[in-house]
């Protein structure tokens, strides 16, 4: 599971101010910049700080998720420490659908087939 998101108002490794830390920004006469969050340590960096990507399915994260640099280094320092195994399994329908139901709320549509593989859509793009 993902950790819990930290707040700050201010990047946890350059320091830099996030845009709302208006009292900041003037004292050091600079624009505030964006917060995001590091998926696998929840902390509160900026863009610069955390431009690397990577897919973490132990929590969650099938596809490509924004981390800090910290922890990109840890992976790429200690790589057995961190599974980065897909839990998820992609496939083309090859099977009859038996079931199928369409989740308009998060844009997804989970079938059934006769060979009682379960898949899970994202039909998004097509609603």
């Amino acid at each position: 599971m993902a950790p819990a998101w930290r707040d700050s108002d201010k990047c946890e490794l350059c320091d830099a101010p996030f845009f709302w830390n208006l009292k900041v920004m003037w004292d050091r006469k600079i624009v505030g910049v964006r917060r995001h969050h590091c998926r696998t340590c929840g902390q509160s960096f900026c863009s610069n700080c955390s431009n690397h990507f990577t897919v973490f399915p132990a929590m969650g994260f099938e596809k490509q998720a924004r981390i800090c640099s910290t922890c990109h280094s840890k992976m790429e320092k200690y790589p057995e420490q961190f599974d980065l195994t897909p839990l998820a399994v992609s496939s083309e329908l090859r099977q009859g659908v038996v079931e199928m139901q369409l989740q308009e709320s998060n844009t997804r549509l989970i079938t059934v087939g006769y060979d009682r593989i379960i898949l899970l859509w994202n039909v998004a793009k097509m609603l």
